[in-house]
């Protein structure tokens, strides 16, 4: 039953992580992430990376295998933020661009 457990939170686990790439999709294909956060996948990031060490350390795959998804999937959707974030009012007047309020 252990076993059982194991794997069943360890896919859950997955799912999780990968489950800021659904953000990741709708900034893509918008080519814009007005309000999306970037502190959420950077605080998801650090949690991340603290329970990969934690996993490491305790030789425990499932928590490895989960939180090295996580990691990749915070640190692209993080990529993704920043790329596409609209540009500063004042990036915006340095290139003649006029931004709505």
């Amino acid at each position: 039953m252990s076993l059982v457990i194991t794997w069943m939170t360890t896919c859950w686990a997955l799912v999780m992580a990968l489950s800021p790439l659904l953000q990741v999709r709708i900034v893509l294909r918008h080519r814009d992430a007005t309000g999306a956060s970037v502190a959420w996948p950077s605080i998801l990031l650090i949690g991340s990376v603290l329970w990969l060490l934690y996993g490491l350390l305790h030789d425990d795959l499932p928590l490895i295998i989960a939180n090295v998804v996580s990691v990749v999937v915070c640190l692209f959707t993080v990529g993704v933020l920043l790329r596409y974030r609209p540009a500063s009012p004042r990036a915006a007047r340095a290139e003649g661009l006029r931004l709505e309020a």
